[in-house]
């Protein structure tokens, strides 16, 4: 059972990780100062992270 656990506990904070990094990729896209090619490289970060 320990196990089990410690493998679920492993796996949520992975996905807990990629949750953060969209989040602070989307916010970063958002940003009126950031060039057409940061926001392309922003929105392709978030692709990645997403797929």
């Amino acid at each position: 059972m320990k196990g089990v656990l410690q493998t679920t506990f492993a796996a949520l904070s992975q996905v807990s990780n990629t949750m953060l990094q969209a989040r602070a990729t989307l916010t970063r896209s958002a940003d009126g100062s950031i060039s057409t090619e940061q926001r392309n490289q922003f929105a392709e970060k978030y692709r990645q992270l997403t797929t």
